[in-house]
């Protein structure tokens, strides 16, 4: 006696159903895939006929960078890059200087980096390890000691918006409460009498 077992309709289309996106994602990937081989047959081309010409329009290297950048994009290949790029120890390097250098001629915009990461929420973990990590807290305390006079001196901040937060010991600035002191400074440092 044979048994044979009936697949349930319902099962059979969802699998069926499932086997079809996974077809899909793989058609849009092989498209992807496809379009960065044209571009880098391109990218051969212009090489080649490179050697035979001496100058290329820079029209025609613009385009072709702008079309290796979207095919890049568009592929999802982008933040891969970008992950190895900086958990390589090969390329890290490279990259921090080049950022570093694109900051420093304004290619970057400063204001950008700085509205990325408050929107992000990751500018108040970049202060609380720069002051709480011990290798680098001394670089931040050197940074703004050499920073104060400059902002001072070029107009930027003003010596009074400095002085303002700071208050003497003892006194406790407008609209706050007092701060409890640390355990360790209510320990008494001297226990010997005096008669």
């Amino acid at each position: 006696m044979e048994c044979t077992t009936v697949q349930d309709p319902v099962e059979a289309y969802g699998i069926k159903h499932k086997l079809k996106q996974k077809f899909g994602k793989a058609k849009k990937q092989a498209g992807k895939v496809q379009a960065l081989k044209k571009i880098l047959a391109d990218i051969k081309e212009i090489a080649k006929t490179s050697s035979e010409q001496f100058l290329i329009k820079r029209d025609l290297v613009d385009d072709l960078l702008y079309r290796v950048f979207v095919a890049l994009k568009n592929s999802g290949f982008v933040n891969s890059i970008v992950k190895f790029s900086l958990t390589d120890d090969a390329t890290r390097h490279g990259v921090v200087e080049l950022t570093a250098d694109l900051l420093e001629r304004e290619v970057i915009p400063w204001e950008e980096i700085f509205e990325a990461l408050k929107t992000s929420g990751l500018a108040v973990d970049v202060i609380k390890h720069a002051v709480t990590d011990p290798d680098t807290r001394q670089g931040v305390i050197d940074l703004i000691i050499e920073l104060i006079p400059q902002l001072i001196d070029s107009g930027v901040l003003d010596l009074s918006e400095i002085c303002k937060p700071i208050h003497p010991i003892g006194q406790i600035p407008p609209g706050k409460t007092p701060m409890k002191p640390p355990m360790r400074f209510l320990r008494p440092t001297n226990t010997t009498k005096t008669q």
